[in-house]
């Protein structure tokens, strides 16, 4: 197998601390300095949902990131010294309304032919940390905030950074989960987003979506070989966690990688049990319940080696569903 065909990956399984981003932008820092200090480097890094602030979404206007800064800014500077693509799992990033970063691509049928050691420290500024102008929720606009000039939305944002530390997709969470109240203080997603690293088109969901099969179904339709699932999952739903990533995988023929965060807090406990899976459905790695750095390597021929054996996507009739 050449070396183009593979992939490293690490998955930074945090414990997040409940709502205090300096100091899980500082527990961060420690996972990824440890991580980078491997003789070879990973190719992606990812980490979990809402990993700067937990789920403190009462004080979640005050304590996200503006536009993805400082976090986003931290991670490209980081991305771009170390030469290292990263999946920045989940962050609340506040925005305007009309703000957009978003690289999709037309849904179509997967294609063959697309088959294909410094690190920067993070200075605290507590920009977008703290604001005493801020408005709770207005009624009838979840997650919307008015200011004098525009209205601006929290949203659970997953973006994604190249080795040469550029923004090359934003993700919004686009099934917002009920029970933790995320329909009342953050604003929902609208678009399906695809993305390349390193030439190999990739998609990225976050937690509740992995529910929905027929949207991940989307994202293999629109070229995705591997998916990227930041998550913080419950602990008792772990069972559910683990059997819809493996299920994700065989059904759409890719690899998924999944990171959920460890530790317990206000909201709950958290299993960690980070995964990823082959496109056979076979789990190649599986975390503990403790905070963890999970390496593995993906070797990329098995996507259509397992295509080409059962032809899920040629014999699809979407004409009768």
């Amino acid at each position: 197998m050449s070396d183009d065909m593979k992939l490293k990956v690490s998955l930074l399984q945090m414990d997040v601390a409940y709502g205090d981003p300096e100091q899980n932008r500082r527990r961060a820092e420690a996972m990824l300095k440890e991580v980078l200090k491997q003789r070879k480097k990973p190719d992606v890094l990812v980490l979990p949902e809402m990993w700067t602030t937990g789920y403190d979404l009462a004080r979640i206007g005050d304590i996200a990131d503006r536009e993805g800064s400082p976090t986003i800014e931290w991670l490209q500077e980081v991305a771009g010294k170390n030469r290292v693509n990263i999946v920045a799992g989940s962050i609340a990033d506040r925005r305007t309304m009309s703000s957009g970063i978003v690289r999709n691509e037309g849904a179509r049928t997967p294609d063959k032919a697309d088959e294909c050691s410094t690190i920067g420290n993070f200075q605290a500024t507590g920009a977008g940390e703290k604001e005493s102008n801020v408005d709770r929720p207005q009624s009838g606009a979840a997650g919307t905030w008015s200011s004098p000039n525009k209205k601006e939305g929290v949203f659970n944002s997953s973006y994604v950074i190249n080795r040469e530390g550029e923004i090359v997709a934003r993700y919004d969470k686009v099934h917002r989960f009920r029970l933790m109240e995320e329909d009342r203080y953050l604003s929902p997603g609208r678009e399906t987003v695809t993305f390349k690293l390193d030439d190999i088109p990739c998609g990225v969901i976050i937690c509740y979506d992995l529910r929905f099969p027929e949207f991940v179904r989307k994202l293999a339709l629109m070229g995705a070989k591997i998916l990227f699932v930041p998550a913080q999952w419950p602990k008792p739903r772990e069972a559910h966690w683990k059997l819809l990533n493996i299920v994700r995988a065989i059904e759409n023929q890719f690899f998924v990688v999944a990171v959920n965060r460890a530790g317990r807090d206000k909201s709950g406990d958290f299993p960690g049990m980070s995964l990823v899976v082959d496109p056979w459905g076979e789990v190649l790695l599986e975390g503990s319940d403790k905070q963890e750095v999970l390496t593995t390597t993906l070797d990329l021929s098995r996507i259509d080696h397992a295509r080409q054996k059962i032809t899920v996507f040629e014999d699809r009739r979407p004409e009768l569903y």
